[in-house]
């Protein structure tokens, strides 16, 4: 099974603000810390693309607009 993942790197907040501007729900956004052994994987970037898997699709902000105009 091959690696895949988007042309960008962004964090949590920045992808629920962006959805939340596209479908106009401007809420407050309350910035809580994953605990344990999955918050610090994920603070280490280890769900990220590694260096060998393929970058496919477009961006974040790109799919967001797509989903709007389906």
């Amino acid at each position: 099974m091959r690696d895949i993942g988007g042309p960008q790197v962004i964090s949590l907040a920045d992808a629920v603000y962006a959805y939340a501007s596209v479908v106009h729900r401007g809420r407050r956004q309350v910035q809580i810390p994953v605990p344990g052994k999955a918050g610090a994987a994920f603070r280490a970037g280890v769900n990220l693309l590694s260096p060998d898997g393929d970058v496919v699709g477009g961006s974040f902000s790109e799919h967001l607009v797509w989903r709007l105009e389906t």
